[in-house]
This record gives structure tokens, C-alpha cells and sequence, in this order.
């Protein structure tokens, strides 16, 4: 029987209060001083060496990066009395631009840098934490301020199990990297990026994260009260492995947490993407502005039994190249998005998604204005309003839709992709999708701009684009990755 280990990182956006008494604490591994986190000269020098009985709600541990020297290796395990959402203990990356930390004794400008923790985990049990990275986008290959790197099957980022008390845990601008077996084919217990589970009180939440490189990327959520938020994140590199667990890019069954997805890509599965077991999710999901390329079999399984749901599918693009989850067209070439055999809930909605190369069935019964392929061996179904082209092949007329040439990798080279609407993908879906901006667009506001920003129009300018992007008239460059965000400084 094989033993987990578990991972967890969450990202929090509560508006932070300062607080008169919060303290300001250090973690450098190159620190010889006297190891009481008071400055950087008598500075924690890991994660496991951070005396939380000093640490207080409000509180800030500010770490500085690694230099590409000696990366740190304790687990972080805090032990403090459960916070509010205006006073989280934050753990910042520093920058040189944060005038507190610079001020304090011991400072060095190259601790300005990537801070990468190997081999190493979170655990989480009743705390407000605030994981912050502060950089990075892996699209436009900016290094994450704060990266988890694990090197060794079996190994996990972060792992949370909420037994007491209640857990927000928040990660911003950190990257989770699998052990190099993954893409090789040769690990035999690559567990979980992130797992959210045991918790009716455990709340995740990750904002400008890249989890990649695992057997099973995300494990979770479960419990009725859990809650998993992916926001401007990118989730992949998923392929398969001896013996790994199910090759998803997340598992979950019944009973599972709510889960929100706005503005995330997902790609390169050797299996499935979204994947929800036995009796489905009882708590359902959104998803709003994303993208999934290269992936083998489902794109999203409900569920296989009961009453699932409901699921808010809106405005994403399902771009599968064709090639397979063995990245040569031998093994699902098409993927598809459908019940495993439940019964999606009254609320549920698909509209407005590209699928290209995708099948939907009709199990969804408020399923409107879609637009999807009809060939390459899978049929595309749509109820009121939906619209169907046909291509040739995954591969010859993949320009209809996006601005992609194939490479059949299933590396992380693969995230850099650019999948915005060709010239010829604006035609086929400009104003052919439902304007949302007074409907669903009230209840979720994201839907009123596209992944990059660009606002969607007005009810009085005709219907949407439907996919996860508003044509512009042309084939859109990459949006710039976002900017720093100001760490709190008490």
C-alpha cells in the first residue's frame, strides 16, 4: 500500500489591515548571527528554523532569495492560534524596493532573488497564511519569486490536512515543480502538486501560480465545506508515468468542494483534465476565461453517478491539437466534455466555449451558444443557438482557430503557446456568442473581460466572441505579465 504525501498552497486576496503591534521577521540562508529572525544578520536560517511562538497574526517574515546558492530545505509547519482575514501572517519574497526589510540590519541587494525551497513542504492545521512570490509569469518566462522544487518522486509542494480549526492558506507568484521522472516516463509515485482535503474549513486559494511536472497535479478538493480558488495560474505537464495515481490534472470525487476556475490554462495531460469520480461534485464549479490544450480522453468529467453540480461553464476555449495523450495521435486524438453517468444539477450552464477537435453531449441541458468541430472522429452536439465548422484535421487547419503551429511536445515549452484566435478563428467566432453582460455577467463579473483585459462590449454592441478571448481584428499578442503586487509592510 502506498503511502501520500499531501500539498497545498492557497493564495488569499483579502484587503490586508495594517496593525500598530505587527513585528517584521527575517529567514536568509547565508544568516550567522544569533538565529532569533530579528534582522537579516540574526535571520532564520530555513523555513523548519522560524520560532512561531515569536510570530504573531500580522505579523510579516520576509525571505530572501537564494542567489543560485544553497536553496532552503526545511518544511514550513506553523503552529500559530487561528488569524482573521485583516491580519494574516505574510510571507513575502523581499525586493529591493520594500523600504522596511532594506532598512534592517544584515541587508544584501542579492537577496533580491528566487527563493527556491527543494524537496520540501508546507503543512498546514488552523492558521491565515499568505504565500507571496510577489513576480513571475511562466507564459512570458518570468521566474516565480518563490519556487517549490521537487526533485524526488513522491515528493509534494504543499500539503494541507485541516483536522481542528480553520485554514485560509493564500499563494501568490509561486511555482510548484515536479521531479524530472514525470516527463521521462519513469517515476513510479510522483504524487500531487497540491492537495485540498479533510477540511470543512480549509479555504485555498492560488493567484499567478504554475503547478506542473506531477503523476496528478491537484488532489481534491474534498469535504463539503472546502473551497478551491485558480486564478491566473497555469496547471500541466501531467504525462504519463509508471504506476502514478490517475494522471489527471485534478482528481476529485464525491464528496468534493467548491472549486472556482477564472483565467487559468491548462495543458499537456496524459490523460484527463478535470476529472470528477464516483458520484461527481456536490458542490460544483465555475469556470470562466480558461484555456485547455493538449490533453488524452476527458476534458472534464462530471461525475459517474447521482445528481452533480451544478456546473458554470462559461467563455472557455478546449483547443486539443490531435495529438494525443502520447503526443503522436495514437491515443485519444479528440477528448471530449460530458457525464460520466450523473445527472448535472438545476443552475448548470456550458456557453459561449470553442471546442475544437471536442465533444460535448447534451447533459447539461442549458447549453447555448458553443462552437465546435464536427470532424476528427468525435462528434460535436449543442443545444439552442450552437454553431459547428468543420476541419479537415486536427493538424493541417489548426490556423482556423488559433495562432499555433504544433509541435506534439508534451514539455513545459508547451505553456508558452500562443493560442490566441487566428484571423481566421476571429471570423468563425466574432458575435456569434450570447452577450452575457446582463445575465450571468452580473453574477460573475470576470466574464466582462477577456484573458488579457480586454473588455468585452457593452449589450447595446452586439454578441461576445465566444472562447476565453474578445477578437481585437487581429491575432493578439501576449498579454504582459502583471506587475508586482506591493507586499504589506506593518
Amino acid at each position: 500500500m502506498r503511502t501520500y504525501k499531501f500539498v497545498a498552497v492557497i493564495v488569499f486576496f483579502t484587503a490586508m489591515t495594517a496593525v500598530s503591534e505587527a513585528a517584521n521577521w527575517y529567514v536568509a540562508k547565508s544568516a550567522t548571527g544569533t538565529g532569533n529572525g530579528t534582522s537579516w544578520t540574526n535571520a532564520w536560517t530555513d523555513f523548519n528554523k522560524i520560532n512561531w511562538s515569536s510570530v504573531s497574526c500580522g505579523d510579516t517574515i520576509w525571505v530572501a532569495g537564494n542567489n543560485g546558492g544553497t536553496a532552503y530545505t526545511g518544511n514550513l509547519t506553523p503552529t500559530n492560534e487561528v488569524c482573521t482575514s485583516s491580519t494574516v501572517i505574510n510571507i513575502n519574497r523581499v525586493l529591493s524596493t520594500d523600504s522596511v526589510p532594506v532598512a534592517a540590519a544584515g541587508w544584501q541587494s542579492t537577496f533580491d532573488s528566487q527563493v527556491v525551497i527543494t524537496n520540501a513542504s508546507v503543512s498546514m492545521n488552523g492558521q491565515y497564511i499568505w504565500i507571496n512570490g510577489r513576480v513571475g509569469d511562466a507564459q512570458s518566462s518570468v521566474p516565480y519569486g518563490i519556487q517549490f522544487n521537487n526533485t524526488t518522486d513522491g515528493w509534494l509542494g504543499v500539503f494541507a490536512d485541516p483536522s481542528s480549526g480553520t485554514i485560509l492558506f493564500n499563494a501568490s507568484y509561486v511555482e510548484v515543480h515536479g521531479p524530472s521522472c514525470v516527463t521521462s516516463g519513469s517515476c513510479n509515485n510522483s504524487n500531487w502538486a497540491l492537495a485540498v482535503q479533510n477540511g470543512s474549513k480549509f479555504n485555498v486559494t492560488f493567484d499567478h501560480t504554475w503547478l506542473h511536472q506531477f503523476g496528478e497535479v491537484i488532489h481534491g478538493p474534498y469535504g463539503s465545506g472546502t473551497a478551491l480558488t485558480l486564478t491566473n495560474s497555469y496547471i500541466g505537464e501531467d504525462v504519463k508515468v509508471n504506476n502514478a495515481e490517475h494522471e489527471d490534472l485534478l482528481y476529485t470525487s464525491n464528496p468534493c468542494g467548491s472549486m472556482t476556475f477564472i483565467n487559468d490554462r491548462w495543458y499537456s495531460s496524459g490523460n484527463d483534465g478535470i476529472f470528477m469520480d464516483n458520484g461527481g461534485c456536490t458542490a460544483g464549479f465555475v469556470m470562466i476565461n480558461n484555456l485547455f490544450f493538449h490533453w488524452g480522453g476527458w476534458a472534464i468529467e462530471y461525475g459517474k453517478s447521482g445528481t452533480c453540480g451544478p456546473y458554470v461553464i462559461l467563455n472557455n476555449s478546449f483547443i486539443n491539437d490531435g495529438l494525443g495523450s502520447d503526443g503522436n495521435g495514437n491515443e485519444y486524438p479528440y477528448g471530449w466534455i460530458q457525464t460520466g453517468g450523473c445527472t448535472p444539477a438545476s443552475g448548470s450552464i456550458l456557453a459561449n466555449n470553442i471546442f475544437y477537435n471536442t465533444a460535448i453531449d447534451n447533459s447539461i441541458s442549458n447549453t447555448v451558444y458553443n462552437g465546435g468541430t464536427t470532424t476528427n472522429g468525435s462528434g460535436f452536439s449543442c443545444g439552442t443557438g450552437c454553431f459547428s465548422y468543420s476541419l479537415a484535421s486536427p493538424i493541417s487547419a489548426f490556423s482556423g482557430v488559433v495562432d499555433l503551429v504544433p509541435t506534439g511536445s508534451n514539455s513545459e515549452t508547451v505553456v508558452t503557446a500562443n493560442l490566441h484566435l487566428s484571423t481566421a478563428g476571429g471570423t468563425l467566432f466574432s458575435g456569434k456568442c450570447e452577450n452575457l453582460t446582463t445575465s450571468e455577467g452580473s453574477t460573475y463579473p470576470q466574464l466582462l473581460t477577456d484573458l488579457d483585459g480586454n473588455p468585452r462590449p457593452a449589450a447595446s454592441q452586439g454578441a461576445w466572441t465566444c472562447g476565453a478571448y474578445q477578437y481585437q481584428g487581429t491575432g493578439t499578442a501576449p498579454a504582459a505579465p502583471t506587475s508586482a503586487p506591493s507586499a504589506v509592510v506593518h
